[in-house]
C-alpha cells in the first residue's frame, strides 16, 4: 500500500506519540482546580471491568483542560464516560496511568448513575 493511502509519513516529519481511548465508570468525585495562569483543569478517576473475580479493575486518570474541565467537574460518581487523548509520561509518584484528553475534544457522558429511592 502506498504511503499516502496508509497515512504513513516519513519518520523525520512526525513526533512519536501514544494515543488511547478510555471508557469506564467514574469512581471518585472529579477534582477541579486552576493552573497559575487561570486555566481550568479537572482530574477524573475512571475504572473499567475487572478481568475476573480475583483481579482489580484497570484504573486511569483522565486530565481535562479549559471549558471542558469546568463541565466535567459537575459529573457524578458512577457516570459512564469516555475520552480520547495522549498517554501521559510515566511518573514514579503516579499510582495509575494518566491520559491527557485532547483539547477541543469533549469527554462523552454515556450513562448516568441510577437514581436511588
Amino acid at each position: 500500500m502506498p504511503a499516502g493511502q496508509s497515512g504513513a509519513q516519513a519518520a523525520n516529519t512526525q513526533e512519536p506519540v501514544l494515543r488511547t481511548f478510555a471508557r469506564g465508570w467514574l469512581t471518585k468525585a472529579p477534582q477541579f482546580g486552576r493552573l497559575s495562569d487561570g486555566v481550568a483543569v479537572c482530574r477524573l478517576l475512571v475504572a473499567g471491568e475487572a478481568a475476573g473475580p480475583a483481579s482489580k479493575p484497570p484504573r486511569v486518570s483522565l486530565y481535562v483542560k479549559g471549558a471542558e474541565a469546568e463541565r466535567c467537574a459537575r459529573l457524578l460518581v458512577g457516570s459512564l464516560i469516555e475520552g480520547v487523548g495522549v498517554i501521559g509520561p510515566e511518573r514514579d509518584r503516579a499510582d495509575r496511568q494518566e491520559i491527557l484528553v485532547d483539547e477541543g475534544k469533549r469527554v462523552i457522558l454515556r450513562a448516568r448513575p441510577a437514581a436511588t429511592a
